[in-house]
């Protein structure tokens, strides 16, 4: 399976995980944001190559949904791994 494949869990596949295997599935996420920024900086920090308007909104467009996804993945994780540690108490 593919990360996109894994990004694609449902929340109740991610309520049916444990505290390891979710903290597993949020370094993921974090790496996949931080991949990310990094090909987004690459790409449109690029210079001495010429990028069309319309090539450069799609890409833009792609990164911000892809960036979308991934923080609000993360945020559920995160909520999710404290919601656990409220009721660990």
């Amino acid at each position: 399976m593919n990360q996109g494949e894994r990004l694609l869990q449902t929340e109740a596949e991610l309520l049916a995980m444990n505290r390891e295997q979710l903290r597993t599935e949020l370094d993921k996420a974090l790496a996949g944001l931080e991949d990310l920024e990094e090909l987004r900086r690459g790409f449109m920090g690029q210079t001495g190559v010429h990028i069309g308007m319309a090539v450069l909104t799609s890409a833009r467009r792609q990164f911000e949904q892809g960036e979308a996804r991934l923080k609000e993945r993360i945020a559920l994780l995160e909520e999710l791994l404290h919601t656990g540690d409220s009721h660990a108490g």
